[in-house]
C-alpha cells in the first residue's frame, strides 16, 4: 500500500471549478509560513500572482477575479517552502 501523508500535506481546492469570472482558491496548510500562488496560461505564461506572503496554518480563503473568457484554461501553482502544489483551473465564458 502507499503511505499517507496527509497531516504534512497542503491542500489546495478551487471553488467553483470550472469558474466564470471569479474563483476561490482554499489553501489549507498545516503549518504557517510564506508562500506564493500564481496562475499561469496554458503556455506557462503567468496570469496573475493571487496571493505572496503569509499563509496560517488551517484553512486559507484568497479569491482571483478574472476577465470573462470565452473559455480558458489555467494552471495554479502553490509554493510554500519546500512544497509545491499544482492543478488545473476551467474557466467557462458566457457561451455567447
Amino acid at each position: 500500500g502507499s503511505a499517507s501523508l496527509t497531516e504534512n500535506t497542503v491542500n489546495v481546492k478551487t471553488i467553483p471549478n470550472p469558474f466564470r469570472n471569479n474563483v476561490r482558491f482554499v489553501i489549507t496548510s498545516p503549518e504557517a509560513g510564506n508562500g506564493v500562488l500564481d496562475v499561469f496560461n496554458i503556455q506557462g505564461q503567468k496570469i496573475r500572482t493571487v496571493y505572496q506572503g503569509y499563509i496560517s496554518a488551517g484553512a486559507n480563503f484568497f479569491d482571483l477575479s478574472l476577465p470573462e473568457n470565452s473559455r480558458a484554461e489555467y494552471i495554479y501553482v502553490l509554493k510554500m517552502g519546500d512544497r509545491k502544489v499544482s492543478g488545473k483551473l476551467m474557466q467557462m465564458g458566457t457561451g455567447k
